[in-house]
């Protein structure tokens, strides 16, 4: 008889949206670098944002794969996998010229947010990150 056990529900939700995030990344990755390519000279700074979506993407399929592990260290990282994508969020929210109320209501803000919410459900953290 086979018992595996089944991921709780708020984990599947989250390590999905993790997923989608991290493509989002490495597709924007891909299209800041083409941008950059093809602007000519395009300052050191232009690369190295480049470098760090594209290290946004890959880290965050990696840790989005590794959720069937089960450890703790894994939880871990991608709450701070998430809190990192909030950081870059609110940096971004900041320097728009023409910040207000709804600048705080964006994607980029609310996605880390739900996605590290579902991951620390108590009885979700407890029940499937338990190594």
């Amino acid at each position: 008889m086979d018992q595996t056990l089944r991921m709780p529900r708020p984990v599947d939700i989250g390590r999905l949206l993790v997923t989608i995030q991290a493509a989002f990344a490495a597709v924007g990755a891909v299209f800041m670098g083409a941008v950059t390519a093809g602007g000519g000279g395009a300052p050191p700074v232009a690369w190295a944002l480049v470098a760090l979506m594209l290290a946004a993407g890959v880290s965050g399929w990696l840790l989005a794969d590794r959720v069937a592990t089960r450890r703790r260290r894994v939880l871990v990282l991608l709450v701070a996998w998430e809190a990192a994508l909030f950081a870059a969020g609110v940096v971004t929210a900041l320097d728009e010229s023409d910040f207000d109320l709804f600048s705080l209501i964006s994607p980029n803000l609310v996605g880390p947010v739900v996605v590290a919410g579902l991951l620390l459900v108590p009885s979700s953290a407890r029940a499937w990150f338990d190594r």
